[in-house]
C-alpha cells in the first residue's frame, strides 16, 4: 500500500509538474509575444516606407555626373 501511494503521489506532483511547466511556457510565449511584436512592425514598417521612397523619384534636381552638358 504504501509503495501505490507513493507512486501515485509522485504521478500527482508530476502531472501537477507538467502543467505549470505549460503555463509557464504559454505566459513565456505571451511575453516574447507582446515584446516582440512592436518590433516586427516597426521593422515592417520600416520596410515598407524604405521600399515606398525607393519606388519615388526622391529629387529629380540631382544631376548624375556622366549626364551630357547643355548643347552650346
Amino acid at each position: 500500500m504504501d509503495q501505490e501511494a507513493s507512486f501515485s503521489d509522485i504521478e500527482r506532483k508530476l502531472k501537477n509538474h507538467l502543467v505549470e511547466n505549460h503555463m509557464l511556457d504559454r505566459a513565456l510565449q505571451a511575453i516574447l509575444l507582446n515584446s516582440l511584436l512592436p518590433l516586427h512592425v516597426t521593422v515592417l514598417g520600416f520596410l515598407i516606407i524604405t521600399r515606398t521612397i525607393r519606388d519615388i523619384d526622391i529629387n529629380p534636381l540631382i544631376v548624375p555626373r556622366d549626364y551630357p552638358e547643355s548643347k552650346k
